[in-house]
């Protein structure tokens, strides 16, 4: 996707050059010229706002709660693939968050104590100190160098 919006950003800079020339000898094509790159400028910024906003998710915090860990069955709101919910419960019992489940078998109710690290935006990360897999074991500091290892990972 990033690469697509590189691309379309460079036509719109050269599209908004070429507007600037065309203006100054020809003017009669420079509308639709400076349309095409108002066009492209669009399309760029558009293939850019979910990686923006995939890139801000990150930067919100990972929390550790000693609360409690609740799995609850499906619901109207489920996937085909969904087999329920895990939701993360204070020690108050009030939801700090909940996430949807993969998986073939419907989820029975429970609810049990557990040292919990969490994100809003990655899901549980360890329950009582052991990885859930949201992230495999080794996956490098901020992703640097994945591509290579990608068969290696997970």
């Amino acid at each position: 996707m990033a690469t697509i919006a590189l691309e379309s950003t460079v036509l719109a800079i050269g599209f908004g050059i070429l507007t600037y020339f065309q203006f100054r000898h020809d003017p009669i094509w420079a509308p639709l010229i400076l349309l095409m790159a108002l066009v492209f400028a669009v399309y760029a910024v558009c293939l850019l706002v979910r990686p923006i906003a995939a890139v801000l998710a990150t930067r919100r915090p990972i929390y550790k709660l000693d609360g409690y860990i609740r799995l609850r069955g499906r619901d109207g709101k489920n996937a085909p693939q969904e087999s329920g919910y895990l939701a993360v419960l204070t020690e108050t019992g009030e939801t700090a968050g909940e996430w949807p489940l993969r998986g073939e078998h419907p989820l029975s109710y429970r609810i049990g104590p557990a040292m919990i690290e969490f994100s809003t935006y990655g899901g549980v990360h360890s329950i009582d100190g052991v990885e859930t897999g949201a992230l495999p074991k080794n996956f490098p500091a901020f992703g640097v160098g994945l591509n290579p290892r990608r068969r290696k990972i997970g």
